[in-house]
C-alpha cells in the first residue's frame, strides 16, 4: 500500500477514493512531523553553535553579534559587593586606558554624601574622568530610571568624543537595567507616593512590607522590609493599577541596543570581604563621617526617601540625636554592610557572562587591575584564577 494516495493504492470506488483521501492525509501528517523533528534539530544545532561560538570567542562573556547595519559601542563593566575593591580598580583602569568612569552607585549621586558613600577623592577625579557624581541635592529623588536616562546619556557623550567608557557601581538592579531594560510602569502618583513615604517614616518601612505581603507576595519575597523605596513603588503601582507589580514587570533579558557590555567581577573570600568592611568603616568614621551627617542634618530640608537609604547614615544621624553611642552607631553600620553584602552577593549569581576575578587579600589594586584589562581585552591567559561566581568558596 502506498501511503499517500499513489497508483499502489487502494483504487476501487468509494472505499478507494477515501482511502486515497485518507492517505493524502496521512502523508500531510508524517510530512508536518518529520518539518517539526527537522526544526528541532535545526534549534538545537544552533543552540550548540551559538554555545560554541561564545566559547570559542571569550570566557569573558562579549554580548551577541549584532546584525549588520547596527552601529554598536563597547563598555567595559565592573562589577561586585560594595567593600571588594571595585572602585579603587576602575579609577586605576581609568587612568591607563583614558576610559572615562560612569558610575552605577545610587548614592553617590547626592552631594555632600561625600564619605559614607566612598566618592573619589579630589585627586582620583582630576586623574580621570567621573560621570554621575554630586548630580542631585539629597532631597531630591532618584530612581533607576533617571539612572538609566542619565547613565546612557554620559556614555553616549564620552563615546561621541572617542573616550572608552567604563561603569562601575555596586547597585545590581542599576547595573541590570541598564544593561538589559526596566520595566516602564504607571507614572507616578505624587499625592498617592507622598502619603506612602510619610508613612513608612513615621510607622516605618516594616508595617508598609507587611501590607505589600499580603496583595502581591512575590514583590513582598523580593524586597527587604526596610527597603522604603521599593515597598512604597510597589504599592503605589498596585493603588493605581489594581495589579500587583510582580505581574507587571518584565523589565530584564533584552540586551540594550547600541551597546556591548564586557562585564568583570571581583571576587573575594567572604571572611576577606568582611573585614575589608569593617576596616572601610573605621576608616570613613576617622575621615569625618559624623561632621558630615550634621552639615546635612543642618540643612534647610530633610534626606528625600531615596538619599535616606544610604548605608550608615541613619545610624550616625541616631548618634547625633544622643539615641545611640558612636560606638554602637560604627557596630551596626558594619552589620548592615555586612547584610547589603550578602544580597549584593546573591543578586550578582544571577547575572551572566561574567568573569570574575579570584581576587586574594594580599594582592595589590594595580595587580588586579592588569588583570581586569587582560579579562576585557580577551587575554585570557593573562587573566589569573577564575571563579564561577561573585564569591570565592
Amino acid at each position: 500500500m502506498d501511503v499517500d494516495g499513489g497508483s499502489g493504492g487502494y483504487s476501487v470506488g468509494r472505499r478507494g477514493r477515501t482511502a486515497r483521501a485518507n492517505g493524502r492525509w496521512t502523508g500531510w501528517i508524517a510530512k508536518l512531523w518529520a518539518d517539526r523533528w527537522a526544526h528541532r534539530r535545526l534549534r538545537a544545532w544552533r543552540l550548540f553553535d551559538g554555545v560554541f561560538r561564545f566559547m570559542a570567542a571569550s570566557a569573558f562573556g562579549e554580548s551577541e553579534e549584532v546584525p549588520a547595519g547596527k552601529a554598536t559601542a563597547e563598555a567595559w563593566v565592573i562589577l561586585g559587593p560594595t567593600g571588594c575593591g571595585k572602585s579603587a580598580v576602575a579609577h586605576l583602569l581609568a587612568v591607563r586606558t583614558g576610559a572615562e568612569i560612569v558610575s552605577a552607585d545610587s548614592m553617590k549621586v547626592y552631594r555632600g554624601m561625600d564619605i559614607g558613600t566612598a566618592k573619589p577623592s579630589p585627586k582620583e577625579r582630576a586623574e580621570a574622568r567621573y560621570h554621575l557624581l554630586d548630580a542631585m541635592d539629597p532631597w531630591e529623588k532618584h530612581d533607576v530610571k533617571a539612572f538609566v536616562s542619565a547613565a546612557l546619556a554620559a556614555m553616549a557623550d564620552a563615546s561621541a568624543r572617542g573616550k572608552s567608557v567604563l561603569i562601575e557601581g555596586g547597585t545590581a538592579l542599576y547595573l541590570k537595567a541598564l544593561m538589559e531594560g526596566i520595566f516602564d510602569g504607571p507614572g507616578e502618583r505624587a499625592d498617592l507616593r507622598r502619603v506612602l513615604e510619610d508613612r513608612a517614616r513615621t510607622e516605618g518601612p516594616a508595617a508598609l512590607h507587611a501590607e505589600l505581603a499580603a496583595v502581591d507576595p512575590v514583590a513582598a519575597a523580593r524586597i527587604s522590609p526596610g527597603d522604603a523605596r521599593r515597598i512604597v513603588r510597589a504599592l503605589e503601582v498596585y493603588a493605581a493599577t489594581g495589579r500587583p507589580i510582580s505581574s507587571l514587570q518584565g523589565q530584564f533579558g533584552m540586551p540594550r541596543e547600541g551597546w556591548r557590555f564586557k562585564k568583570v567581577g571581583l571576587a573575594r573570600r567572604r571572611e576577606d570581604l568582611y573585614a575589608r568592611i569593617n576596616r572601610r568603616v573605621d576608616d570613613m568614621l576617622a575621615a569625618g563621617w559624623a561632621e558630615e551627617c550634621r552639615m546635612l542634618a543642618a540643612k534647610e530640608r530633610p534626606l528625600s526617601v531615596s538619599a535616606a537609604q544610604a548605608l550608615g547614615y541613619a545610624h550616625i544621624f541616631a548618634a547625633i540625636r544622643g539615641e545611640i553611642s558612636f560606638e554602637r552607631a560604627a557596630e551596626l553600620i558594619k552589620r548592615d554592610t555586612r547584610h547589603f553584602a550578602r544580597k549584593q552577593i546573591t543578586w550578582y549569581r544571577k547575572f551572566k557572562e561574567v568573569a570574575w576575578l579570584a581576587v586574594e587579600a594580599d594582592e595589590a589594586p594595580e595587580a588586579t587591575a592588569e588583570r581586569a584589562l587582560a579579562a576585557y581585552e580577551g587575554r585570557i591567559q593573562d587573566a589569573g584564577r577564575i571563579v564561577h561566581g561573585p564569591e570565592i568558596v
